[in-house]
C-alpha cells in the first residue's frame, strides 16, 4: 500500500537521475562509464534542468509538452522551456548538451506520477486512461521514453565514441511478448460471461 499523500518527501533531483539512468542501462548493453546529468554537476553530456519546483509538490499534471522532432517522429517533450533551441549538440571536446528536460520527462513518464497524485479513478478504483497526459496529447501509441532514450544514446556515443547497442533477450532476440490479463471481478470466476472473457485477438 502507497503512503498517505501528505507523508510524501520531495523527490529530490538527485532520485530522479539514479532512477531514470536506471533505466536507460538497463535498456543498452555494456554502457560506459559517462557523467550525464545538469549544468551544475558539470557532466559531460549536460541535460538542461527545467522542471523546476514540480517534483516539490503533488500536481498530478506539467504544463503542456512542446512537440520536437527525432528520427523522423514528433514527440512530446515536458519540461522543455526553450523548444527554439537545437534539441541535441554535440559539441567538441567530447560533450553534448540536451536542450529538453528528458530527465525529468522521462521520470515523470516511467514513475506514473500522474497516476499517483491524480484523484480521478474509474469504478474499480484504477486511474482512467481518459484522464492521463497519453490520451490529452495523442501519444499513447509512441514510445516516447524509447525516442528520449536514443537521443541520450546519441550524445554518450558522441561523448565515449563507443556505439551502444539495444540490450537482447535470451537467443539475442530484439523483443520478447508477455501474456497478461485483467481481473475486474475477483468473486465471479466460471459466473461470469464467457464472452466478455474471451479476448479479440483469441476469439
Amino acid at each position: 500500500m502507497l503512503p498517505p499523500l501528505s507523508v510524501i518527501a520531495p523527490v529530490s533531483v538527485e532520485l530522479r537521475l539514479a532512477y531514470v539512468l536506471h533505466h536507460f542501462r538497463q535498456a543498452y548493453a555494456e554502457v560506459p562509464e559517462v557523467s550525464i546529468g545538469y549544468a551544475n554537476q558539470q557532466p559531460q553530456v549536460e541535460v538542461v534542468a527545467s522542471a523546476g519546483d514540480f517534483f516539490a509538490r503533488q500536481e498530478p499534471y506539467p504544463p503542456a509538452p512542446s512537440l520536437r522532432e527525432w528520427q523522423g517522429q514528433l514527440l512530446p517533450f515536458f519540461f522543455d522551456l526553450n523548444p527554439a533551441q537545437p534539441l541535441l549538440e554535440l559539441l567538441p571536446a567530447k560533450h553534448a548538451r540536451i536542450n529538453a528536460d528528458l530527465l525529468a520527462a522521462a521520470f515523470y513518464l516511467l514513475s506514473g506520477w500522474q497516476e499517483y497524485f491524480s484523484e480521478e479513478r474509474d469504478r474499480h478504483g484504477r486511474f482512467p486512461y481518459a484522464a492521463s497526459v497519453q490520451h490529452h496529447y495523442s501519444f499513447v501509441a509512441v514510445p516516447v521514453v524509447n525516442y528520449y532514450f536514443d537521443i541520450l544514446k546519441t550524445a554518450v556515443e558522441h561523448t565515449t565514441g563507443q556505439i551502444l547497442h539495444p540490450r537482447l533477450w535470451v537467443n539475442e532476440a530484439p523483443f520478447a511478448t508477455f501474456i497478461t490479463h485483467d481481473i475486474d471481478e475477483l468473486r465471479s470466476a466460471w459466473k461470469a460471461p464467457p464472452k466478455l472473457l474471451c479476448n479479440v485477438a483469441t476469439c
